[in-house]
């Protein structure tokens, strides 16, 4: 995306702001970093005549002629964001203070640098010398004041981060309007609003938690504008909250508006969550395994999702190894110790050598793994110690390919007959999806990991929700496929090229095509769709906020993807999670049947079998229709009902019993049939050279040879009562 210059900047004057006036008034002071003799006398007799450390100086040694040169600077500063000495406590407690720490230093605040600043205001309000101090109670300050007028002084007078470096609950909004100009923060923070509500997020903008992350970038900056703003600046903001997830979602969140607004090239991502297994006193893991999985994780360069089914299977295989007598490492792993893993994948249940955190949250480790749960755990170890050993990080001791090859007792088991809905349940789904109301998503379900379910406000507006609900249902997408659906995706007439593009292209009447992305098995391609689908997206294209593009996870090229809120696509257990249990609702039928979950994939097979079924289409119709590059794929979701193959077998048998009655000659009544014809002497002869051939095989079992023999000797008696060949 090309930076553009946002409209908002143009209003931006020459004139300089708050800072930069404060920059050239900064430059006025004496900033020399050693005390001077009577700085330092009469530092000497302020701690002296005070009662307490952090009490009240006496009347007129805060304004002797001596301490100009150090506190001048700080009534300033203070004065800069509006506290008055006169009305304001707390401003003589942070003299005093200051007045304090300069007589015990034996330096002005000018020699200070970060972690003085930081050890005097404390990295939380517990810390710190400002909480120590015992008399500033007496003052009527409190230490929370007081530290806010140091944090003031340290970021304006030595130009210290200060608000990055202690810890985030600070008031750091408060202080950015003091420092930063109200009115420039208030319009700052109500543009990154507007474009967030343009991109979906209407609840977002008005977050406590993107005001404060906008301001310490802002104050990072030292800048009330949004144009100062860069992405370094943006990037130290998140790397600094890394244990505060909520202020990293919300400076991402401030990356997108900015990128949004053409202020940024790009935005911030989130960088890659590995599910190695988090290494807690309960995991039995040893440190050589989990060292190699990490290393083996920062190396591959597959998706997200591929990389943590791999790092989960071989988290199996390393606390299996663990329990195992003398604990292999992965460098001791040999063929016997290969085949006893896949003996033990064999008996293995849900939830067996996991994490004691991740085992417990599903209850369901007395329970069996299915088959191609099997199967896909051995084919990621076989890829995870394939990797390891062609990188050279682990000797080749055994074949991955052939001793963790997936046995064909689990094999066999993978074929799975297609999970068809009932045609009932079928025909009320799409009745909901045609039906749905805005009331209807009120409150959507959610269905958590661990079965519970819950509800919560839908975030999708009804335009959204009902395009995915009708494109779901009747065009037999993949989830992946429909969530990267992109913008002008359905049009009247297929786009051609080549020579098809000079032939005349007829609108089809109730039907329109559909652009469906490259998916796992194969390219780009349109097909045609119910015209009700082009309606839904249409609909939602109207409305749709302009969002910027994003790459494509297939093929790395920006799209503007069509089925996009909040500035990304939709998640991508929405359909299983959320819309599904939402249709079922609106239908009334229950989100389970005798096959299990209603999935979404479920309606790409139940799809499928139902135009077969039709009659109108025959399997290679629906071979192109799909995509598919070979018939056997199109067969495995094509499921025939068991009363289909009753009809057609009771036709064609009576269809065969109509054509033997008209084959069958008839003769008049009382004369018998005419005797069949006897063999030829030169079929005889071919037959009994035929099973001599047959009774020379050497792995014929007795039976077979003993039958061959009667036939052999059957031929022989029909030979000798033939008539001699008159040839012969």
């Amino acid at each position: 995306m090309m930076n553009r210059t946002p409209p908002f900047a143009k209003a931006r004057m020459n004139t300089p702001h708050r800072l930069e006036l404060w920059a050239a008034r900064l430059a006025e002071f004496n900033q020399e970093p050693a005390l001077l003799v009577p700085e330092k006398n009469a530092l000497l007799e302020c701690v002296r005549a005070q009662p307490l450390p952090g009490s009240a100086l006496p009347p007129g040694q805060g304004t002797r002629p001596d301490l100009a040169r150090l506190l001048e600077p700080v009534r300033c500063a203070l004065a800069f964001c509006g506290y008055e000495e006169a009305s304001e406590p707390s401003v003589l407690a942070c003299l005093d203070v200051l007045v304090s720490q300069m007589q015990h230093r034996g330096t002005s605040l000018w020699a200070w640098d970060e972690a003085v600043w930081v050890s005097l205001i404390g990295k939380t309000k517990q810390a710190g010398s400002v909480a120590r101090a015992p008399g500033l109670r007496q003052l009527g300050a409190t230490p929370a004041r007081v530290r806010e007028h140091l944090m003031c002084c340290a970021y304006l007078l030595k130009s210290i981060p200060i608000y990055s470096l202690v810890a985030p609950g600070q008031p750091v909004t408060v202080a950015a309007r003091q420092l930063l100009d109200h009115g420039a923060l208030q319009a700052a923070l109500a543009t990154v609003q507007t474009e967030l509500q343009r991109g979906g997020w209407t609840n977002s903008g008005s977050n406590p938690v993107l005001a404060a992350c906008l301001s310490q970038a802002l104050l990072l900056a030292r800048s009330p504008h949004l144009t100062d703003l860069t992405l370094p600046v943006l990037q130290r903001v998140h790397d600094l909250a890394a244990d505060l997830p909520y202020l990293r979602r919300a400076c991402i969140l401030l990356s997108k508006a900015l990128h949004g607004l053409g202020i940024l090239t790009e935005a911030l991502t989130p960088g890659p969550r590995l599910r190695v297994g988090r290494r807690g006193e309960q995991d039995s893991m040893p440190e050589a395994w989990l060292s190699l999985l990490q290393r083996w994780a920062s190396t591959e360069s597959c998706n997200e999702s591929v990389r943590n089914l791999v790092l989960t299977a071989a988290a199996k295989a390393a606390r299996w190894s663990a329990s195992q007598p003398g604990a292999p490492t992965p460098e001791q792993w040999t063929a016997p110790i290969a085949l006893q893993f896949v003996a033990a994948v064999k008996t293995m249940r849900m939830g067996q050598w996991l994490h004691p955190a991740h085992a417990g949250r599903y209850s369901r480790a007395d329970r069996e793994m299915k088959p191609a749960s099997r199967a896909q755990l051995l084919s990621c170890l076989r890829r995870f110690f394939a990797d390891c050993q062609e990188w050279g990080w682990l000797p080749v001791q055994f074949s991955p390919q052939r001793l963790l090859a997936t046995p064909r007792a689990i094999r066999d088991q993978c074929n799975i007959k297609p999970r068809v809905l009932e045609h009932h349940v079928w025909m009320k789904l799409r009745e909901a999806s045609a039906t749905l109301t805005a009331q209807d998503l009120a409150y959507a379900p959610l269905t958590r990991p661990d079965g519970s379910t819950g509800e919560r406000r839908a975030h999708y507006p009804f335009e959204l929700v009902r395009a995915i609900a009708i494109t779901w249902l009747l065009t037999g997408l993949r989830s992946d496929e429909l969530g990267r659906l992109a913008v002008g995706c359905v049009r009247r007439q297929p786009k051609v090229t080549g020579y098809a593009a000079w032939l005349p292209q007829d609108e089809v009447l109730g039907a329109c095509y559909l652009r469906v992305p490259r998916h796992k098995s194969g390219r780009a391609f349109e097909k045609p769709v119910p015209q009700a689908v082009g309606d839904a997206v249409l609909a939602w294209q109207h409305v749709r906020p302009a969002t910027p593009a994003q790459p494509d996870p297939k093929t790395g090229e920006l799209t503007d993807f069509l089925f996009t809120r909040r500035g990304g696509t939709i998640g991508r257990t929405y359909l299983n999670h959320c819309l599904i249990p939402l249709l079922c609702r609106k239908a009334g039928i229950p989100t389970h049947d005798a096959h299990g979950p209603i999935t979404s994939h479920r309606a790409r097979t139940t799809l499928i079998t139902s135009l077969y079924n039709s009659g109108k289409m025959s399997v290679l119709d629906i071979m192109k229709w799909m995509n598919h590059k070979s018939m056997r794929t199109t067969l495995h979701y094509i499921d025939v009902p068991d009363k289909r193959i009753i009809d057609a077998f009771l036709q064609a048998n009576a269809h065969i019993n109509q054509q033997a009655k008209y084959a069958t000659p008839k003769f008049p009544a009382g004369q018998a049939d005419p005797p069949a014809a006897p063999l030829s002497r030169a079929r005889i002869l071919e037959s009994l050279t035929t099973l001599e051939q047959l009774a020379a095989v050497p792995t014929l079992s007795a039976a077979g040879r003993h039958a061959i023999q009667q036939g052999m000797h059957a031929l022989q008696q029909q030979l000798a009562h033939l008539p001699p060949d008159p040839e012969a």
